[in-house]
């Protein structure tokens, strides 16, 4: 059954569930070394207590049981407390033979964001079972969601991975029974002329579905938090996009964008272990200190975002080659109702980084990061600039498909037709736009003051033209190790 799963499906698989060992908890001569973050010294927070206060009083073992209740991030922390909080863990066995040898699964629950899912108890019965939580078969695979053993059909084919998946793309528990469960019931069903959709698919269909039959929020004094509680995401998600520091940049969607938008981008990331790129690819990329300035005769721009999406980039396999396609405009994060095929980039690293921060704290556990491109100054030495009116009717008219089908301005037309396109940020969704009546109603964008202009550069032509100007001039900067990038050199 698991070769009928689609590439999506199976990759998430990949993602989710990986091989344990099996150990006899009975066996005295079970090898348990010192860990290696157990270190022979405690570092503490200045805040932290020289002892373990009223939790002292208790016997260790009492203490110990306790411990086993713990998650492996709160259990740590406790070990960092003070010299008696190392020695109690210590003893602890579960956490102990957990750590020994089941340390790639922490490292795994920590890449999906899942470290205070379990307890230590609870991993380590897993780690001492045998059997298929199904099928009672022989488990050779841990799912990383639900804590459990399976053989490898049995989890390729579990509903409860798939669910707690869907969780951590941002839906509610409820939400994502919901739409697996109608995905199940359908999957073998459905065949529109030959094609079948997937569960990433599905669930986006889903939530369009939602935003029809419950609404949507587009304009600023709308009620964000219930149309999004209404498409089904999870509180926290609700809460990050709600943020006061992210108000401007949200407006360039609308509830139902910034959804598909955030569970897009976590499912897609969860479904790549390998951020997209080939082992040969990948084996070319090292990490490097950013450049303090450009190469002479260049300039540096920006674009924030997921760290997966901008290693596309790097996506031509065994070529060193670039492939600034993989990058086209992308709703809610880019504005381009006319033409898909535009390259956005933006003047300002601080702005760029406005983009990358929205996206860490709304697509969570997604790395996020700043692309730094060392731009050729004859690229982008004259380019064309549109700005007051002139921008204010392009927006107008170019999201605007029912009511003049595409720009009539023959001005417009010809600036549309250029690249790179020199302007400012747009401050509202397409759908936001199709609702206006006036183009003095656009709002642009800024930034304490600062207008923070973007270049577009427009069709295959110039995304070729960027391929081979800027090979070897292009840098990944994770948002968690300022300074360092990822490279590929020419």
């Amino acid at each position: 059954m698991a070769e009928d799963m689609n590439s999506y499906e199976n990759a998430l698989i990949q993602r989710l569930v990986l091989r344990l060992p099996q150990i006899d908890p009975t066996d005295d001569n079970l090898k348990v070394d010192r860990p290696a973050i157990m270190s022979s010294s405690v570092t503490r927070s200045p805040e932290a207590s020289p002892s373990l206060g009223t939790l002292a009083a208790l016997p260790l073992e009492l203490l110990q049981r306790i411990s086993e209740f713990l998650d492996f991030r709160s259990i740590s922390r406790l070990r960092r407390t003070c010299l008696k909080g190392r020695d109690t863990v210590d003893t602890v066995l579960a956490y102990r033979r957990t750590v020994t040898h089941a340390s790639k699964a922490l490292d795994a629950l920590g890449k999906i964001g899942m470290m205070r899912c379990h307890s230590v108890g609870a991993l380590y019965a897993t780690l001492v079972s045998r059997e298929c939580a199904a099928c009672g078969a022989s488990g050779a695979y841990l799912s990383l969601p639900t804590c459990k053993r399976f053989c490898y059909d049995c989890a390729c084919l579990n509903h409860a991975i798939r669910v707690a998946a869907l969780e951590i793309c941002g839906f509610t528990h409820a939400t994502a029974d919901e739409i697996f469960s109608a995905y199940e019931m359908f999957r073998d069903s459905w065949d529109f002329n030959g094609f079948q959709p997937n569960l990433l698919e599905f669930a986006t269909g889903f939530i369009e579905s939602r935003v029809d039959h419950r609404g949507n929020a587009i304009a600023y004094g709308e009620d964000w938090d219930s149309a999004l509680e209404g498409l089904g995401m999870r509180p926290e998600k609700r809460q990050a996009l709600l943020r006061a520091e992210h108000t401007e940049l949200r407006m360039r969607g609308t509830a139902g964008t910034w959804a598909k938008y955030i569970f897009e981008t976590v499912y897609e990331w969860l479904s790549d272990p390998d951020d997209g790129l080939t082992r040969a690819s990948a084996a070319k990329i090292q990490t490097v200190a950013l450049p303090a300035t450009p190469p002479q005769d260049h300039v540096m721009v920006y674009k924030g975002g997921p760290a997966h999406y901008l290693k596309r980039i790097w996506r031509l396999g065994d070529s060193n080659r670039v492939d600034f396609s993989e990058l086209y405009s992308r709703l809610p994060m880019d504005f381009s109702p006319v033409k898909n095929k535009m390259v956005y980039f933006v003047e300002s690293k601080r702005w760029a980084h406005c983009y990358a921060k929205l996206t860490e704290d709304n697509c969570y556990p997604v790395p996020a990061a700043i692309l730094h491109v060392a731009m050729p100054t004859d690229l982008i030495g004259d380019p064309t600039c549109i700005a007051g009116d002139d921008f204010n009717w392009l927006a107008f008219e170019s999201s605007c498909d029912e009511r003049s089908m595409g720009i009539e301005s023959e001005s417009l037309q010809a600036l549309v037709q250029t690249s790179p396109l020199l302007g400012p940020v747009c401050g509202n969704s397409n759908a936001h736009v199709e609702e206006l009546t006036d183009p003095d109603q656009i709002t642009i964008l800024e930034m304490g003051g600062e207008e923070p202009l973007q270049y577009a550069f427009v069709g295959d032509e110039m995304a070729d033209e960027l391929n081979e100007k800027c090979n070897g001039q292009v840098w990944i900067e994770d948002l968690r190790s300022e300074g360092l990038a990822l490279y590929r050199e020419a």
